[in-house]
């Protein structure tokens, strides 16, 4: 599995995938950690949206827990380490061995830290 993070506004937020792909087997639970920084001086709040290729890989990532099942919140300079946990369906086939998970992540605008 192929790990991609991109930010909406790399001026403001510093987001990364892991370096490495993740070798993952139909069936086996895997855990990664994206990593968000805040570069500003003020809160922010945004989403990260999940994509996959190939498109036909989506129905095959079950996510057990995502940071993009939530809003995230950051206070000014912070940096947090986001977990992902999936598991591969056995009904992957042959012809994807190698997918994709992408995060694109959006600022949704600036936010108080609560």
């Amino acid at each position: 599995v192929e790990l991609v993070a991109n930010a909406q506004d790399e001026a403001v937020l510093r987001f990364t995938a892991p370096r490495m792909p993740v070798d993952a087997h139909p069936g086996q639970l895997v855990q990664v950690e994206y990593e968000l920084e805040n570069l500003t001086d003020h809160p922010l709040v945004g989403r990260a949206v999940p994509s996959y290729g190939p498109a036909a890989a989506a129905a095959h990532f079950k996510k057990t827990d995502c940071f993009c099942f939530r809003e995230q919140r950051l206070a000014p300079h912070e940096k947090l380490r986001l977990p992902v946990m999936f598991v591969l369906d056995r009904q992957l086939g042959p012809d994807m061995s190698v997918v994709t998970l992408s995060y694109t992540f959006f600022r949704q605008g600036a936010g108080v830290r609560t």
